[in-house]
This record gives structure tokens, sequence and C-alpha cells, in this order.
């Protein structure tokens, strides 16, 4: 049994946070309040995780069989390391560079920590001018790095120098990445390292140290994050809304959308922001209604681009994707 839920941590983990997402989002909460039925929105999110699971069977045989899964040893070139460190340190600059074309980083972080006022307009004329959407995205460079350096020392083999290396790369991109949370309030990144640890103490199978000073490290930020973006509210109740907001325009979705955008709001959405730099204009097909922000759910976004075939595409999604 022990082996089997080693091999399938990733499938678990997925399917639970997608569990968790159903749980509390049909939660009562105190800023969006009473909704309708989730009906709509719950049969496609529970259709998604059954054709996720008849479409992840036949593709993982190995990883159902009781047995050990050998990783293969590598070595990476220097050359990624040189310029993971580069591209770390761009993600960590373009997020300053966000909050400061509007007030200097260093007035912005006295507001943030003394509770002044004003900070949620500032955020949010941040995300809506300022840099080019292009630049914005680097603005999730440490969190990539963060992402692959850890993929690579849970998935391969790597010792001495070479492990101590990825650590090292590992822990440079979380320091990197929390950085960039104070500036763009992004608590998607926080919960993103947290799902990373967690598997990784799933993995470990027992309680070690480091995990427990970064989950002390990165916790307290969310709930900092969360309580300066939402009136004080913790990070329960943001989750409970998150969801709730998540399944309610998803719903909304489901009722409304007419018109289909085949693709530009999930997979081919980077070919947009790329269009954008070099001054090509294309519209991409929002919501048609919704609550508060829009789609805000991975699955919105699909069924804006397929309608009712999005289910078949839940096969990608992963378990960030809320």
């Amino acid at each position: 049994m022990k082996l089997f839920i080693r091999n399938n941590t990733l499938f678990f983990l997925f399917i639970a946070s997608q569990i968790v997402v159903a749980i509390l989002g049909v939660q009562d909460d105190k800023i969006i309040g009473e909704f309708r039925s989730f009906k709509s929105a719950l049969f496609l999110h529970f259709l998604g995780l059954i054709l996720f699971t008849v479409g992840y069977l036949p593709l993982s045989k190995s990883t159902f069989l009781p047995l050990k899964i050998e990783k293969k040893q590598i070595t990476i070139n220097s050359a990624f390391y040189k310029i993971s460190y580069v591209v770390t340190v761009v993600g960590v600059v373009t997020s300053i560079v966000t909050i400061g074309t509007f007030i200097p980083p260093k007035e912005y972080l006295e507001i943030l920590f003394t509770g002044g006022k004003g900070l949620g307009d500032l955020r949010a004329e941040a995300n809506s001018s300022g840099l080019s959407g292009f630049f914005k995205m680097m603005n999730y460079f440490p969190l990539g790095i963060f992402l692959i350096s850890n993929a690579y020392s849970v998935f391969y083999k790597m010792h001495g120098s070479e492990l101590k290396k990825i650590n090292n790369l590992s822990l440079f991109s979380l320091l990197a990445s929390i950085v960039k949370v104070f500036f763009v309030m992004d608590r998607l990144t926080i919960l993103a390292i947290i799902l990373v640890y967690s598997y990784k103490f799933i993995l470990d199978g027992k309680i070690k140290a480091k995990f427990l000073i970064y989950m002390f490290l990165v916790i307290p930020i969310l709930s900092f994050v969360t309580s300066s973006r939402m009136n004080g509210s913790g990070v329960f109740d943001f989750l409970v809304t998150y969801f709730k907001l998540s399944l309610a325009n998803f719903e909304l979705v489901i009722d409304n959308q007419e018109n289909y955008s085949y693709g530009f709001n999930s997979f081919l959405m980077p070919f947009i922001f790329i269009l954008r730099f070099f001054g090509v204009k294309y519209e991409v097909i929002e919501p048609e209604n919704w609550i508060w922000n829009p789609a805000q759910y991975f699955a919105s976004y699909l069924y804006i681009d397929f309608g009712f075939f999005s289910a078949l595409y839940r096969d990608w999604e992963t378990p960030l994707a809320s």
C-alpha cells in the first residue's frame, strides 16, 4: 500500500485538492454571500475528475503496481543553473517594477506593513496598467524555477555536489518567490509552495525539520497577504471565498456563455501576450457574466474555450488550477 500511494502521490494529491474545492466552495462566506445552486458547476467539476482518472489509468499502469520505481541518475548542465539564477532575479525585478511604476517600492512596503489604506486600489491599478502583460508574466519566473528545481530533486536521482546545487537553487528561488509575493500580493504562489512541500512530505513519509521550517515560513506569509487583501480575513476564510468564487463564476459561465474562444483563454493564452508585445491586437473573449472577478478557475476558462467539451480537457489540469 505504501508503494502504491507513493507511486501515485501526484494523482491522489490532485484529486484531494479538487474535492476540497467542492467542499469548501459550497460553504457560506462573508464576501460573496448567498448564491443559487452550483448544480451544473459541480456536475462538470466531478465529470472532469472522472475523465481525468479514466485518462490516467491506461497511461500509468506501472505506477499502479506495488513496485519500486527506479529513478534515473542525471547530471544537469552548468548553463541551466546560470540561466535559472538570472531568470529568477529578473522575475523579482519585474515584480518590484510592477508596483514601482505607480509608487516607490519603499513607500509601498511601508503601506503594506503598517496597514495603510489604498493597498487594494494600488494593486488593482498595477494589475490593469503599468507594465505590459508580457513583462508581468515574468513575475512568475521565481516560482517556475522553484517548481523545476524541486521536480528535478524529486523525480531524478542526484548525489553529492549535484544534489547540493539543485537544493541551493530551490532555496534561492523560494526566497525570491516570497519577495515577489510581497510586491504583487499573489497568494497562488504561496499555495503552490505549500503543495510542493506537502507532496515531498508525503513522499518522505515522515516529518523533517526542513518541512516544518518552510511551513512556518510560508503559512504566516499567506495569512498576512490574505489579511491585507481581504480586510483582516483569515486563511480559511480566503479559501472558502476563493473556491466559492471559482464555482459561482463557473456556474455563471455555464448558464450564460454563448461565444467561445477555442483555446485562447487557456492553452493558447501565452500567444496573446506575445502578439500584444509586437503590437498585434487580438481581443480575447471574456466571461459574459461573473461575480467580483472573471472566471478565476481553470475549468471556467476551458468552458469559455470549448463549452461542454471542456470536460474532455481536464486531463491537462493541475492541482494549482483552482
